[in-house]
């Protein structure tokens, strides 16, 4: 059985001589409040993304089409790995090389 009973708004006089409904009053109240804390969350993520000066790593076009060619990689694959090592051609080419297991020490002919 559905209950079909209303439920009385509450009224309440103030000050200013205005009268409001006390639920409406109370949920734009929270409504507000809840608005002022999503605002400063906001903001304190920003800073912290400020902080921490988040950059994407510079990869050279030359370098990829190095290893595109040379290691007969994907253009997509190569960049990811580029920026894996911060744009560092040497230590790109070493990590995809690298033989599992064996450590292999890049020199300098």
């Amino acid at each position: 059985m559905v209950n079909d009973k209303k439920v009385p708004e509450v009224l309440l006089d103030f000050a200013d001589g205005g009268v409001y409904i006390k639920h409406k009053m109370e949920d734009a109240v929270v409504e507000l409040e809840r608005r002022r804390i999503t605002r400063d969350e906001a903001r304190k993520a920003a800073k912290a993304m400020d902080a921490l000066d988040v950059k994407k790593p510079v990869v050279n076009a030359e370098h990829v089409q190095l290893l595109v060619k040379e290691l007969g990689i994907e253009k997509d694959e190569a960049e990811k790995a580029l920026a894996a090592e911060q744009g560092d051609l040497v230590k790109t080419i070493s990590s995809i090389t690298e033989v599992e297991g064996v450590d292999v020490a890049v020199r300098g002919y």
